[in-house]
């Protein structure tokens, strides 16, 4: 089962289709914390691998899409020194995605 569009909607600040007017919006909210904005999420390619596997309806690439930028939004809060924004119950609630059905 791939991670639905509402799952990923769950990310902190984000719908799945966060466009980069919004990450610059977010930038000039943030200035201290634009370069890693920047390259974490602009620059990185990570919405297009979402967004790719969503539009494939992969669940292989979406669950994978899906888990590195959960992992990279974690990482972000642990280089800006905010790693308590990590316990949050969206991180909790999507710490993994259940692999194919088997039969």
């Amino acid at each position: 089962m791939a991670p639905s569009r509402e799952a990923i909607g769950n990310l902190p600040g984000t719908t799945g289709r966060k466009s980069a007017t919004g990450w610059n919006i977010a930038a000039m909210k943030r200035p201290t914390r634009t370069a890693n904005l920047e390259d974490r999420f602009l620059d990185s390619g990570m919405w297009k691998d979402l967004q790719d596997g969503l539009r494939e309806s992969s669940p292989e690439k979406s669950r994978a899409a899906f888990l590195a930028a959960r992992k990279s939004f974690m990482e972000c809060h642990d280089a800006e020194n905010v790693s308590c924004q990590n316990n949050n119950s969206v991180f909790e609630r999507t710490i993994s995605f259940p692999g194919p059905a088997t039969k």
